[in-house]
């Protein structure tokens, strides 16, 4: 009989485990502002978005006087506005404003449950309504890094003709895999294995089923909008395939840029050259920063 008593605390235990891994997977630890756009040259102003279900997300605004268009920037998972602020003051210098956020229950916005990427797409909507008030018949573009690439992605779809275009950096395809590639990316094979449960135990605490949670979908239902993907061939939480599978939903509205031995949001620090490049190229095309930038933007692409 002793050993079932074992076996049975060995298994609650591991069921607690689960749960409260799950729990604070979706309830994630808030990383401190570590960097701004600011202290990189650029013009900064604090503000605060209101969501439509009640979030406060602070934000920073660097507005360009005469762009005629405003750059929208995402987080990662676990992040805050300070990830892409680098990204940020470089898109500031080529003469577009940029608008940052920590979404919720992250930085210091308000809420303690994240969506890992769909919630968040209130929360992309909150910057688009603060835009229309004081930005005005300025093009938008959203710039999103993983978990906020999956915000942006469910957002377009659910605002037709807001956009003028997706930039994409290591998005996930379906979250049921990144949740699994999440746990790959943070301690290999044997912990993955090991968590493999909290895709399903995650849905005790989301609105919304990991299962129906897709991006390819959303992007699918995006209309004619033009999406520019980035992705690492090696990257181990949103797979080459998932980024592929992202890549045939949009067909020929998508272009996609490989960064060679790169994981996770890598490229943009590994080849900031080409990352840039890709990017400053894509935003020409789709929402020039305004007419009398146009060569300085070249130039500088040219020189990253």
């Amino acid at each position: 009989m002793g050993w079932w008593i074992g076996l049975g605390i060995a298994i609650l235990a591991y069921g607690l485990i689960l749960l409260l891994v799950s729990w604070f997977s979706v309830h994630p630890w808030r990383l401190p502002l570590f960097l701004s756009p600011g202290s990189l040259g650029t013009a900064q102003e604090n503000i605060t978005l209101q969501t439509a279900d009640g979030v406060a997300l602070q934000s920073w605004w660097l507005p360009v006087e005469g762009s005629r268009t405003v750059v929208l920037l995402c987080h990662g998972y676990m992040m805050n506005r300070s990830e892409p602020a680098p990204v940020a003051a470089m898109l500031w210098r080529e003469g577009y404003s940029c608008l940052m956020f920590d979404s919720r229950a992250h930085g210091k916005s308000g809420g303690k449950l994240t969506g890992l990427g769909f919630d968040e797409r209130v929360d992309v909507a909150a910057a688009l309504d603060w835009l229309d008030q004081n930005a005005p018949g300025q093009d938008v573009v959203i710039y999103g890094s993983s978990m906020g690439a999956a915000a942006a992605s469910f957002a377009a779809a659910e605002n037709p003709g807001r956009l003028r275009g997706l930039i994409l950096d290591s998005a996930y395809s379906r979250l049921l895999d990144a949740v699994s590639g999440w746990w790959y990316f943070v301690g290999g094979k044997k912990l993955a294995s090991l968590l493999y449960p909290t895709r399903w135990i995650s849905r005790l605490f989301l609105k919304q089923p990991l299962g129906r949670i897709d991006v390819a979908e959303a992007l699918a239902e995006a209309g004619d909008l033009p999406v520019l993907f980035l992705h690492g061939d090696s990257d181990t939480l949103a797979s080459p395939d998932a980024a592929r599978r992202n890549m045939e939903a949009v067909g020929d509205r998508g272009q996609i840029v490989w960064f060679p031995g790169c994981g996770h949001s890598e490229g943009r620090w590994n080849y900031p050259g080409e990352f840039n490049r890709a990017v400053l190229t894509f935003l020409a095309e789709v929402a020039p920063a305004r007419a009398e930038h146009a060569s300085r933007q070249t130039n500088s692409a040219d020189l990253a």
